[in-house]
């Protein structure tokens, strides 16, 4: 385990191989964005968290460095959704709570993204 910088990028510090983030480890990026999780081939690849800058949250599965699979995103009001992602979008069904109403969680599907 060890630091690298990425000039321009940001930097990285956890598992690497041939000088690669590959395997589990921490990145800043210079935009503010921090990303804490699995890494393979130099990519954002298995489990893991970013914090934005906004104050949003995105836990779930990652691929080749964008949301693929199944995530929960929770939006710096608290408001959360969950549910399943294909190249970086919502896609498919998945659950949104509101933190402030009362309303129940309802089940919503890929037209409701658009």
């Amino acid at each position: 385990m060890g630091q690298i910088v990425f000039p321009g990028q940001g930097i990285f510090a956890g598992a690497s191989v041939s000088g690669k983030r590959h395997g589990f480890g921490k990145f800043w990026f210079v935009a503010g964005e921090v990303y804490e999780g699995e890494w393979a081939q130099d990519m954002m690849h298995g489990q893991g968290k970013m914090i934005y800058p906004t104050g949003a949250e995105y836990t779930g599965e990652w691929r080749h460095n964008v949301r693929q699979g199944i995530g929960t995103l929770t939006y710096a009001n608290k408001d959360e959704f969950s549910g399943s992602w294909v190249a970086d979008s919502k896609s498919g069904h998945g659950v949104f709570k509101w933190s402030v109403r009362s309303d129940a969680p309802r089940m919503i599907g890929t037209d409701d993204w658009h």
